[in-house]
């Protein structure tokens, strides 16, 4: 076989989120999001912004940890007004 040849997955699988279809994958995730939505609102992990919720990095981890995922963090800068720009990876 060659080592670049293209292999049909049966069963797609993102941490929690496994499907054999599309249509499946799009219930699955869906079926997440809802109770997500619910924890996000609940414990208030938003930041209105123009009108408008931002989740916010307490969210997204939860968000992450519910797919089999954790952020690793790349790197921290801090700016002289105190404010800091962080690269984080997702890992599985």
């Amino acid at each position: 076989m060659d080592e670049h040849a293209l292999v049909r997955a049966e069963v797609v699988s993102l941490g929690t989120l496994r499907a054999d279809t599309p249509a499946e994958m799009v219930a699955s995730a869906t079926r997440i999001a809802t109770p997500l939505a619910e924890v996000i609102e609940t414990q208030k992990l938003y930041t209105m912004i123009g009108g408008k919720k931002h989740v916010r990095v307490e969210g997204w981890t939860t968000v992450a940890m519910m797919c089999g995922a954790t952020a690793y963090e790349v790197s921290n800068v801090g700016s002289d007004d105190g404010t800091y720009a962080v690269t984080v990876e997702l890992r599985r």
